[in-house]
């Protein structure tokens, strides 16, 4: 009977452990784009970072983006110098940038945009893992 609880125990106990492990919180922010107001985007962090990111828009507009420091990519395109991408409502968008990046992104249509991001969950455990040895 001890041999079966602490068997059931064990089994308790790893289950926690790896619920736990899968249990990442969401980190998301939400950005406005006005049309013809340059918004800049940093990634304060040191490694490259993943994200996806939900578009509100009434209508389809175009939104430019320059990539001021380090490097970055919408959708697998490179965002360089220059990067034109046509957003529509309930569009979902592939970003990711290297670390320390930051970009210039400006809508150039006239209905304002919202993009609800997410990062990605290997982004977001990096990001943990820098939260608890910068403390």
């Amino acid at each position: 009977m001890e041999r079966e609880c602490k068997k059931l125990l064990g089994i308790a106990v790893l289950g926690l452990f790896t619920a736990a492990s899968y249990a990442t919180p969401q980190i998301s922010s939400t950005y406005t784009f006005e049309p013809n107001k340059p918004v800049t985007i940093n990634n304060p962090l040191f490694f490259s970072i993943s994200a996806s990111c939900k578009i509100s828009v009434a209508n389809p507009v175009t939104l430019h983006g320059v990539m001021l420091k380090g490097s970055g990519k919408l959708n697998g395109k490179n965002v360089g110098s220059g990067l034109d991408e046509i957003v529509n409502n309930g569009d979902v968008m592939s970003i990711s940038a290297s670390g320390l990046a930051k970009v210039q992104i400006t809508n150039t249509g006239s209905d304002t945009v919202t993009a609800d991001c997410s990062l990605g969950k290997s982004s977001t455990k990096a990001y943990e893992k820098y939260q608890f040895f910068n403390k």
